[in-house]
């Protein structure tokens, strides 16, 4: 992976997609791709890939869409009434006398 100190990250995405890095990175904000996805399809680390991101005043999304949707049932299950293997060691164990 090229770093800050190789060859100019807009002349790389220039080379390599025919469009200047701003409009790549825009079409991948259209796209709703991730840092981690765009870092790996740029070829970058992804705190390179943020720091051009912030400089144009784009923002990726933070996380793939699967991601949050296992997130998002793992809550679910800690949140339960119920004990369950997910929020077990989330209770308060109370010894009554």
């Amino acid at each position: 992976m090229p770093n800050q100190y190789s060859d100019n990250f807009e002349l790389n995405v220039l080379k390599k997609y025919g469009k200047s890095a701003e409009q790549v990175l825009s079409d991948l904000h259209d796209q709703g791709v991730s840092y981690v996805k765009a870092s790996e399809m740029m070829g970058y680390q992804v705190w390179t890939v943020k720091r051009w991101c912030r400089r144009y005043g784009i923002s990726l999304a933070q996380k793939e869409l699967i991601e949050s949707n296992s997130n998002r049932e793992f809550m679910n299950k800690f949140h339960e009434q119920a004990l369950n293997k997910y929020n077990i060691l989330s209770r308060k164990w109370v010894a009554l006398h």
